[in-house]
């Protein structure tokens, strides 16, 4: 800016208090450039002009000196000063025009008049500047624009921040306290937005900006005169409205004003865009259990269900249970880390819930789920979309054991107080030291106690067991064939009861497990087939002893555990990939599968597995953990387990088994919230592919945000999550690109920007 260019805008300013228009600055920077016309002449000729005669006609000289002051200055002149310039003036000793000069030149440059004179001009030389079009131009050249930056420039002083078309402080939106919902985007929803320190007028449009850019239908709102005075305004998203995909967003405000230049987008404000409905419970445990009923003597019910959930998916959302409308359950706050949603069923309401829960007409029950963001999805729990496994509910340890001698015969007699319908039809196990010595084979529904009268030892061993005394227990199995071990045990004195007690030579043969458990894999072996990876059998600890078990098939072994430990709770048999298929096909088709088991004297017993005798339970293997997890940054600066400002998405493999998670989903976690899935599995597939989906470093860094371990979450076929581990750490070399210093430290400028002076950096351009 020329020196003649400088003075025009600072008379411009003391005369009218607006900036210099672009038709005026050209025409006088003209005429001063020409010697058309002196510094003097152009300082008188300022208060000859229409705009001076309709700005201070009427007006004594005295009150035009202090508009002086008041446009150049922001204040009022002393006594003394006005006095001075105003006799000047009247007695005709200077005109109008040289007193103009005199006052805007005469500031001490480092003194408060000094610099708001510096600062006004810088804003007005730059204004006039941003009218660089036609259209530019001519917006500002009637009145009321004249008006409209007067306003404006009064505001500029020595000590305030000048006027920006960036609004900084963050947007007010209600709906977005815990995310947004998708029920929320169609209703549509209020922004606030603060425009403290934003050079406003009426006309002035505010425009919401996703990011950098226009929302598919712009979102904009023009000022009204109240909300240009109160610098408070609310623009209305409409609902409906296309946002994008769900993930982080950032919102912003871009303002224009009436001459038509943009700012650049302010009042940042991250806001989570969560329209995706929770993920179901991949499965479901339904807890059974007896109870009495007046009019059935016993009636089965539902007494507890239990929702496996991924860690992390909704953090902060709900679980209801609905029996029609009535709510029978409540998770009222979901943790970061809970991995299942648990409902204890009221008795009251438990007999007709299992009616309505197996009666699959009903359809009365139901899960909601609703995430911290407000979306619920709900499902029919009669349906499919739950795989439910069931069990019974799990009986209470026995704690009142007491050893007595019997009355009849002085052998040794053991008591032990029960509730019959944890374990109705169950068995009891008697133990010394761990080792079962008696049963109690069938337990009624009204059995208060558990009776064992050892008369008789059925060997050696056994009688050696009595003899010398220690721990007696109580093992209790019920309808899910799991020992339930007593507690609080008491101890058998040496020989207390061993010598009236007598050898039976007849022994008693082993016993064989109550339930099962066998799981099936897919194997792509010759073809795409079912297999049998392991059959687990559940043992009470202490029964067979020194015995062994074997698997047949039509009568030769094909698997076998040699020994069983005094511990052992399982029988474990595991079969590798060259006879799974075999086995598959042997129990569910040839059906010539049988389970041996022989205890330490040679007795044995044996069940065809494809039989009753054994309850079993089908599952598929379970899934190993995705391994491999390697983080790639894309865009900007490459830096391995790291994103920084620069980068503009994130890309993440893992390696995986498809056979083991075919046609189920993965998840991919950073600080156990999850932020990508892929969505479909294939059997081929060894590698998963996550892809946060950005390519805007502002949506990168919102979700990213502080960075943390990131894992991978898959869903196996049997609906438990497997989570990974191993994992990396992904570091955020990032900070906040839009706080408030940033905002002030800008130093682009483009052709549609409106740039404003930095008070006390008066050679710092600020692109707003």
């Amino acid at each position: 800016m020329g020196i003649n260019a400088s003075t025009i805008q600072k008379l411009y300013i003391a005369y009218f208090n607006r900036p210099a228009d672009v038709a005026g600055l050209n025409y006088w920077e003209g005429q001063l450039d020409a010697n058309k016309i002196s510094l003097a002449g152009l300082a008188q000729s300022f208060s000859e002009q229409a705009e001076y005669v309709t700005t201070y006609g009427g007006k004594s000289t005295a009150d035009v000196v202090t508009a002086l002051y008041q446009n150049l200055f922001g204040r009022a002149p002393d006594a003394d000063g006005l006095k001075y310039w105003a006799t000047q003036i009247d007695t005709k000793a200077v005109n109008m025009g040289a007193a103009a000069l005199a006052i805007l030149n005469g500031a001490v440059p480092q003194s408060v008049d000094g610099i708001t004179i510096q600062n006004k001009l810088k804003f007005a030389t730059d204004f006039t500047a941003s009218l660089n079009t036609q259209e530019k131009a001519a917006s500002y050249s009637y009145s009321y624009a004249f008006e409209v930056m007067r306003g404006i420039l009064s505001g500029v002083t020595a000590t305030a921040l000048p006027p920006t078309l960036v609004p900084s402080a963050p947007l007010k939106i209600a709906e977005a306290a815990n995310g947004i919902s998708n029920a929320e985007r169609m209703l549509g929803m209020d922004v606030l937005v603060d425009l403290t320190g934003v050079q406003t007028s009426v006309g002035y449009k505010l425009e919401l900006m996703n990011g950098n850019n226009s929302f598919s239908i712009p979102v904009t709102h023009v000022l009204t005169a109240a909300e240009a005075k109160a610098q408070k305004a609310v623009v209305h998203i409409p609902g409906g409205i296309n946002w994008g995909p769900d993930g982080a967003k950032m919102l912003g405000i871009k303002v224009t004003d009436i001459f038509g230049n943009s700012g650049k987008v302010g009042a940042q404000t991250a806001v989570a865009l969560d329209t995706t409905a929770p993920i179901l419970p991949p499965s479901a445990t339904i807890v059974t259990s007896w109870m009495k009923s007046p009019a059935q003597g016993l009636a089965a019910v539902i007494s507890e269900i239990q929702y496996n959930i991924i860690r992390g998916e909704n953090t902060g959302g709900s679980a209801v249970l609905m029996q029609n409308k009535t709510v029978i359950g409540k998770v009222a706050n979901i943790a970061a880390n809970a991995s299942m949603l648990d409902f204890v069923i009221d008795p009251g309401v438990a007999k007709q819930v299992y009616d309505d829960y197996f009666n699959t007409s009903s359809k009365v029950l139901s899960l909601v789920l609703t995430d911290a963001s407000g979306n619920s999805v709900t499902t029919n729990l009669s349906g499919s979309g739950i795989r439910a496994e069931y069990k019974y509910k799990e009986g209470t340890p026995v704690s009142n054991i007491s050893i007595f001698t019997d009355s009849m015969n002085g052998t040794l007699a053991v008591k032990a107080g029960i509730n019959g319908l944890e374990y109705f039809n169950g068995t009891a196990y008697l133990k010394i030291n761990g080792q079962v010595i008696a049963s109690d084979k069938l337990i009624l529904s009204d059995d208060t106690t558990v009776d064992f009268n050892v008369l008789t030892a059925n060997s050696a061993q056994v009688q050696n067991l009595i003899n010398a005394g220690g721990v007696v227990s109580v093992a209790m199995v019920g309808f899910d064939g799991k020992a339930v071990e007593s507690i609080n045990n008491p101890t058998l004195s040496a020989n207390q009861y061993g010598s009236r007690t007598t050898l039976d030579s007849s022994a008693v043969l082993p016993a064989l497990p109550k339930t099962a458990t066998y799981y099936t894999s897919y194997y792509n072996q010759a073809g795409f087939d079912y297999g049998i990876s392991e059959m687990k059998y559940s043992i009470v600890a202490g029964q067979n002893t020194g015995g062994s078990a074997s698997i047949l098939e039509a009568g030769n072994v094909i698997a076998k555990i040699p020994y069983i430990g005094a511990n052992d709770t399982v029988l474990d048999f595991l079969f590798d990939m060259k006879i799974a298929k075999q086995v598959y096909n042997d129990y569910f088709t040839n059906k010539n599968l049988s389970l041996v088991v022989t205890n330490a004297f040679g007795y044995s017993v044996s069940a065809p597995l494809s039989g009753i005798d054994i309850r079993a339970d089908y599952k598929f293997k379970d899934g190993t953990p995705a391994t491999n997890i390697v983080l790639t940054p894309v865009g900007g600066n490459i830096v391995a387990n790291t994103v920084n400002s620069s980068n503009t998405n994130l890309l993440v493999t893992a390696s995986v088994n498809g056979l083991e998670y075919l046609t189920s989903k993965a998840y991919l976690k950073i600080n156990g919230q999850i932020v990508a899935t892929d969505d479909l599995i294939l059997s081929s597939d060894t590698k998963l592919n996550f892809d946060l989906g950005t390519s805007d470093a502002v949506q990168l860094q919102a979700i990213v945000k502080s960075g943390g371990v990131v894992s991978v979450a898959l869903i196996d076929m049997n609906g438990k999550v497997i989570e990974s581990v191993a994992n990396n750490y992904l570091v955020t070399n990032f900070s906040s690109s839009f706080s408030a210093q940033d905002t002030y430290s800008q130093v682009a400028l483009t052709t549609n920007e409106h740039p404003l002076v930095v008070v006390g950096q008066t050679e710092q351009i600020l692109s707003v």
